[in-house]
């Protein structure tokens, strides 16, 4: 009887330890490893070089919404995230332009405006098991000369972003920041 119970003890724990032990590795931690988020993707061209770098004074519209984006309270907030990150970047350093606001737009030198062609959101599986959300913006707009009418600037930008808080904020900044970014590369 000792025999046969120790016979098959040997067989039983060889079996449940060759299940246990991969079925455990399964759930190890995963490494917490930091990504940088992904760029935007700019793709900008300065028609007239010469007039941009001689700067004015610009007013900077807030976006408007394009044929698949609904005009709500989050567009208006993410549009308006574009324009902090257009004036922001071009503050940071000494330029020919000088951002109107409300008051004083009547006398802009220099219109940029856009649309905003996608702003969408769309799960994607990162495990086997594991879900997270991940927002997508698009935009397009130009710069140009008031008096004239003259394109100066045309851009189209694409973002894509993790799920966080705020995540078409962040988004619609980044993307502002990248246009200010635009601008300033003529003055260098």
């Amino acid at each position: 009887m000792l025999k046969f119970f120790m016979k098959n003890f040997l067989g039983m724990s060889l079996a449940l330890t060759l299940i246990v032990c991969p079925g455990c590795s399964f759930f190890k931690p995963k490494k917490n490893i930091v990504q940088p988020p992904p760029p935007v993707i700019l793709n900008g061209k300065i028609i007239q070089k010469e007039r941009v770098a001689r700067g004015g004074r610009l007013l900077i519209a807030p976006f408007s919404p394009g044929e698949t984006v609904e005009a709500n309270a989050e567009f208006e907030r993410v549009s308006l995230m574009i324009v902090k990150g257009v004036i922001e970047t071009l503050q940071r350093q000494e330029t020919p332009f000088t951002v109107l606001d409300d008051a004083t737009a009547h006398t802009a030198d220099l219109v940029l405006k856009g649309r905003m062609l996608r702003m969408q959101e769309r799960r994607v599986f990162t495990s086997w098991f594991r879900k997270k959300t991940v927002g997508k913006l698009s935009v397009e707009g130009m710069m140009i000369d008031r008096d004239t009418g003259d394109v100066l600037v045309r851009f189209s930008a694409d973002k894509s972003g993790a799920d966080d808080a705020g995540k078409f904020d962040a988004l619609g900044y980044a993307v502002g920041r990248d246009i200010g970014q635009l601008l300033l590369s003529e003055l260098k």
